[in-house]
């Protein structure tokens, strides 16, 4: 009995390490589905030295967006993208870097997530780059 019981939950651990459901990554997020896919895209940081003008520039750029660790601006139709991150000395945090470097490459992802936990729903991608802002 007990040589099938090993067997039966050795068996339940390989088939569950084959499932299909995307992992959750060290930001905590799920990647759901791809919006669109860019390689050849220009990426741009902008560095924010503190709380203060962290929340400045989220409530211009993200207003209404709750829990932001680091937000982007996408403009899949330009191939750019805008990253607005904390610098490290104030609040080092890498894993929302690629976050939002993930959002750049395939768009709003986690877009279900965002309408469940906290009805953000979907920013437009129409804001404008800074040049023409």
């Amino acid at each position: 009995m007990k040589k099938f019981l090993s067997t039966f939950i050795l068996t339940l651990i390989i088939i569950s390490g084959c499932s299909d459901s995307p992992k959750t990554g060290k930001d905590g997020y799920k990647f759901e589905e791809k919006e669109y896919e860019k390689v050849d895209l220009q990426i741009s940081f902008v560095i924010l030295q503190d709380q203060k003008q962290f929340n400045e520039q989220a409530k211009i750029w993200a207003p209404g967006v709750e829990g932001l660790q680091a937000f982007g601006r996408l403009q899949p139709k330009q191939n750019r993208c805008i990253i607005y991150i904390k610098d490290p000395t104030w609040q080092y945090a890498p894993e929302f870097i690629g976050h939002e470097v993930a959002h750049c490459i395939w768009g709003r992802w986690h877009g279900k997530r965002n309408a469940q936990e906290s009805k953000q729903g979907h920013r437009p991608e129409t804001l404008p780059y800074p040049e023409n802002s």
